[in-house]
């Protein structure tokens, strides 16, 4: 009787363990299932923040592209314009829409260097008004430019990178000078439209350039 009872007790107790294993388990499942869910929710997600950025991209490369066709029938307006009368950092009519300046690198940066001399402000600030007063109704194209010496210690990957940063520092003070963000493009050109020859000081020196733009945007069609 005692052992039946042992036996019996035994039995319960293993009925109740393997009761609790089963409860365990169920709620292990439960919790995987939700995790799953959770997871799988993330993972929607993820997907349309890549769908979004790649959309941004996609519309960031087509501007680009734009952007660059852009410069290149500026930069071809201005070598069949010609120079000759031009004055230094000063705004010279191209044609119907179209309006130039050139400003020497050495009067904006030191050498290798992308922020603005503190001398070069008074003429930034006076080419800004010029913009605002004369041009207010047109896009600004500031497009930097440099020689064709290696990059050796100044930090930048190459002169691209070089010229573009002096172009946005050019083309940030403008802003901050009332000229509107949405009309302001930055780009730089690097060593590849010179308008001197490399091999003298003297051209490098005139191929170290920041030129500003204004064009409206009728000007050779553009929209």
């Amino acid at each position: 009787m005692r052992r039946s009872l042992q036996l019996g007790t035994r039995l319960i107790i293993a009925g109740c363990a393997m009761l609790a294993v089963g409860c365990k388990c169920e709620e292990d499942l439960k919790l995987c299932r939700e995790e799953n869910d959770r997871l799988l929710s993330e993972m929607d997600g993820l997907r349309a923040e890549l769908a979004q950025a790649q959309d941004q991209m996609d519309q960031a490369k087509a501007s680009s592209a734009g952007y660059q066709t852009r410069i290149a029938e500026l930069q071809d307006a201005l070598s069949k314009a010609g120079t000759g009368g031009a004055k230094e950092g000063e705004f010279t009519v191209l044609g119907p829409g179209l309006s130039w300046l050139s400003l020497p690198g050495s009067v904006l940066f030191d050498s290798g260097k992308a922020k603005l001399k503190g001398a070069s402000m008074t003429r930034l600030n006076r080419i800004a008004g010029q913009i605002s007063s004369q041009y207010g109704g047109r896009d600004v194209f500031v497009i930097g430019h440099t020689d064709t010496d290696p990059i050796k210690v100044s930090g930048w990957d190459d002169n691209y990178e070089l010229s573009c940063q002096r172009a946005l520092s050019v083309a940030r003070h403008l802003i901050k000078q009332g000229v509107p963000a949405s009309r302001v493009v930055a780009a730089g050109c690097g060593e590849h439209r010179p308008v001197a020859d490399n091999r003298s000081a003297a051209g490098k020196s005139r191929n170290r350039r920041v030129e500003v733009f204004a064009v409206s945007r009728s000007f050779g069609g553009g929209g």
